[in-house]
């Protein structure tokens, strides 16, 4: 268990151009939440399904209309059953089509 410990990002830091396969463009905060100054910048940083610059562990839950559902599934490559048609079902398991 980590206590007593803090993340601090400043001093004119940029993130530029980064990726992410799933979450956190730039920063993927899944243990502790970083503190930023307002001098940190994000540019042109991308994650596939959630937080182009910052993803973070939920602190606030809310409910989103089943068209921003939908929406939201179209735009990341999901059926309606939610699975990325790109991978396909075998024996050994699924595989990524290239």
């Amino acid at each position: 268990m980590i206590q007593n410990c803090k993340l601090n990002i400043n001093n004119r830091t940029t993130f530029f151009n980064n990726s992410a396969q799933t979450q956190g463009g730039a920063v993927n905060n899944d243990i502790l939440e970083a503190v930023y100054s307002d001098d940190v910048r994000f540019a042109k940083n991308n994650a596939k399904i959630y937080g182009d610059n910052i993803a973070a562990f939920a602190q606030l839950m809310g409910m989103i209309s089943k068209e921003k559902y939908q929406s939201t599934i179209k735009k990341y490559y999901l059926n309606d059953n939610g699975v990325d048609p790109y991978y396909t079902n075998t024996k050994k398991g699924m595989l990524r089509n290239l």
